[in-house]
Order: structure tokens, then sequence, then C-alpha cells
């Protein structure tokens, strides 16, 4: 097996073999940004179509009824979890270890 200085001094002294691998890394890197922008390309047009249906959702629930029954619940929830933080930051956590 070629030690990896005597590869490089080997892979030095040839000027065409030197070419062929800089441009076998190019092509790899040229490879590796297409894939990466292919997967781009597809983790946009996910939250695009992701985006679309929770905005139909959201329309079909505002033209209907549901929207104020949602409306008042965020509110009692709201009240809840205000009084809850309240009495937690009055009682606090204790001793702490």
């Amino acid at each position: 097996m070629i030690s990896r200085n005597r590869m490089c001094s080997v892979i030095s002294h040839t000027p065409t073999l030197n070419m062929q691998l800089i441009l076998h890394q190019h092509q790899r890197l040229q490879l590796r940004r297409e894939r990466a922008q292919t997967a781009q390309d597809n983790d946009m047009l996910s939250y695009a179509i992701a985006f679309l249906i929770i905005a139909l959702i959201a329309g079909v629930l505002g033209f209907t009824g549901v929207a104020g029954t949602a409306a008042w619940i965020a509110k009692v929830l709201f009240v809840v979890f205000l009084i809850l933080f309240v009495v937690s930051l009055i009682s606090g956590r204790g001793k702490r270890l």
C-alpha cells in the first residue's frame, strides 16, 4: 500500500493525473451543488403545499361558525394559563438543589 505522502509526491509529479483529480473533484462539487439545489427546491415546494393546506383549513373554519368558538376557547385558555403563571410566580419552586 502506498503511503499518503508518497502518493502525494507521485501525484505532484504527474500533471495529467493532477488535472484528472482536479476535474474529478470539480465534477463531484458540481454534482453536490446540483443535489443541494434540488433538495432546496423540494423543501420550498413542500413548504408551499403545507401552507396552502393550512390556509385552506383556516379559510374553511373562518367561513363557518368555528372561528368564533375557537376565539372563545383561546381567550379562556389564555386566562387559565395566566392565572397558573401568576400562581407559580407567587409560590416559587421551593428549595433548589
